[in-house]
């Protein structure tokens, strides 16, 4: 006989079924102290953990969520997981998190198939694993659960996802979240986009690399087409084509861009890569020089005094002369003094010559510093401004040495 308990006895007929015995009443001893403890922690906890946590009672929350996930409450295993996870009312504890996330998960509870997801794509209280966090993901985006569409979403279109990276179904994850008003969806959704366009801009452009420029020249940008002339005119990220230069310039040239005007009227008068044509040339310099380009003025004043595509006239030629040299152009300057040195189109004045050789050889124009070497070797008068000047005195040196 066996003593079950207070007063109560059972036969039993062999060594077998007495170890049986003794083995189910231990089960039934385990289980009764597990239903005590789980009423003791029912009874020791009367408030509400949801209330609690809101007021911050951290403490009182994770024992009132404590209590109701030991009785197997899917919410609270999951609320439990979250407190552990966040370290609110105990220290953060990712492996406790993971075994709450799980017990609520198994249950079918979507938040926390996407709590379980995010420590499996993170690493946090479990092996990183990828393939694990998608699964979770998965049930809960079954469930229609938006916070999972969008989690799921933004993991399939990182990079983080190695080999399971999937920006088609990323897409579709994340557009249905946006639908359903979630604003990080609809930042994912775009910054998507805009990577997107941005890899399809650096393949046009390894393709060709003034794509750009050439979309902006074709919608007749000055600008633009004279940097792509300018570009096939010096072969920069393209090869050289001087029929594609000289169709680019025209462009620009017609739509009043200055410098395009200079280098076609500057193509026409060298007859490097065409036959020499001095008429347009000055017509092309003289659309340049009327807004004001030194350099252009220049050359339309050297086309005047030599008579080329225009009468010969050096009074012109000193007019166009005096413009480019105002404007800074050193060629300029120098081409007037000279005028002045021999009374070509202006009255003959040494020292108006002196002035403009000095101001041309300020910017390292060699042969003005040669005519002035020539008026200080020969003690020319000249005005204090050219005496006192920096270059005269450099030529001073020169000559003492």
């Amino acid at each position: 006989m066996e003593k079950i308990g207070s007063g109560i006895y059972c036969k039993v007929e062999s060594k077998l079924e007495l170890a049986m015995f003794r083995c189910i009443t231990s089960l039934l001893a385990w289980t009764c102290l597990i239903g005590l403890l789980a009423s003791a922690r029912a009874a020791d906890w009367q408030g509400d953990p949801n209330v609690e946590y809101k007021k911050g009672h951290y403490e009182l929350a994770l024992r009132g969520f404590s209590s109701r996930a030991w009785e197997g409450d899917e919410v609270a295993q999951d609320n439990l997981g979250m407190m552990y996870a966040n370290g609110e009312g105990t220290p953060r504890d990712f492996q406790q998190a993971a075994v709450w996330y799980r017990k609520s998960a198994q249950q079918g509870y979507a938040p926390a198939q996407r709590h379980l997801a995010g420590l499996y794509e993170n690493g946090n209280g479990v092996a990183f694993d990828i393939s694990a966090a998608l699964e979770c993901y998965r049930k809960a985006v079954a469930q229609n659960f938006v916070p999972a569409q969008r989690d799921m979403g933004i993991l399939l279109s990182a990079a983080k996802a190695g080999a399971f990276q999937d920006l088609d179904t990323a897409k579709i994850l994340l557009t249905q979240a946006k639908q359903h008003g979630d604003p990080i969806a609809e930042e994912r959704l775009e910054a998507m986009q805009m990577q997107a366009n941005e890899q399809a801009h650096a393949q046009r452009l390894q393709q060709d690399p003034l794509a750009d420029l050439r979309a902006r020249a074709a919608a007749n940008d000055a600008e633009s087409a004279y940097q792509m002339a300018v570009a096939y005119a010096r072969g920069q990220l393209i090869n050289e084509n001087w029929q594609e230069a000289e169709r680019w310039y025209q462009k620009a040239a017609n739509h009043g861009h200055a410098a395009a005007q200079f280098e076609l009227g500057l193509e026409y008068s060298s007859g490097k890569h065409r036959a020499t044509d001095y008429v347009e040339a000055a017509y092309w310099y003289r659309k340049a020089a009327s807004q004001g380009l030194p350099k252009a003025a220049n050359n339309l004043g050297a086309l005047y005094d030599q008579g080329y595509g225009v009468a010969l006239d050096r009074t012109q030629a000193a007019v166009w002369f005096s413009k480019g040299a105002e404007g800074g152009d050193a060629d300029a300057q120098f081409n007037l003094g000279s005028m002045y040195w021999l009374g070509h189109g202006v009255q003959k004045d040494i020292g108006r010559a002196a002035h403009w050789f000095l101001l041309a050889a300020q910017q390292g124009h060699s042969a003005a510093r040669q005519k002035l070497a020539y008026l200080y070797s020969n003690r020319i008068p000249l005005p204090a401004e050219v005496t006192q000047s920096q270059v005269w005195a450099e030529l001073a040196r020169e000559s003492a040495g």
